[in-house]
């Protein structure tokens, strides 16, 4: 059977950890089912790290009254990781469609793995669903979507 193929943005990680609930029920289920591949190149796992470890998650649980564990943060980046697949993307292909740039890379990903879909709670990404693109050069031609938590929960339910 064919597994479905996504990404997680960061922000999605960074909800389950802080605040659990949607996002972490997500993330639980594909770990204890066989049916999804989750990808990451390597600015995307860059930039997990530069978000759980570097600040960033220690000052959204302070905001939101919740205790933070770097070593618990760790785990969980660690361990997301490791249930995930890392993808070495080629330089020459670059994708400049999202009004936030940074997010161009999760695009990148996306449509050099033909992933089914990117779960993400980034209105610059989530204008963009679905997400059409073609390119003869890596023989790509993809149709991505693009959903927030609590669609990919219905998703999974469905």
């Amino acid at each position: 059977m064919k597994k479905t193929k996504i990404i997680i943005d960061t922000n999605v990680l960074i909800s389950a950890f802080v605040f659990g609930g949607k996002a972490e029920k997500v993330l639980k289920s594909i770990e204890k089912n066989n049916l999804y591949q989750i990808y990451y190149s390597s600015s995307i796992k860059e930039e997990y790290l530069e978000k759980f470890l570097e600040g960033r998650v220690e000052k959204i649980s302070l905001k939101a009254k919740v205790k933070f564990d770097l070593e618990l943060a760790k785990q969980f980046i660690n361990k997301f990781l490791s249930v995930s697949t890392i993808t070495n993307l080629p330089t020459s292909l670059k994708i400049n469609s999202c009004r936030d740039p940074e997010d161009n890379m999760i695009l990148e990903l996306a449509v050099f793995e033909e992933v089914d879909y990117i779960v993400t709670g980034d209105r610059d990404l989530l204008v963009l669903n679905p997400f059409k693109y073609s390119n003869k050069e890596f023989d790509i031609d993809c149709k991505i979507e693009i959903v927030d938590i609590k669609e990919f929960v219905g998703l999974l339910e469905g």
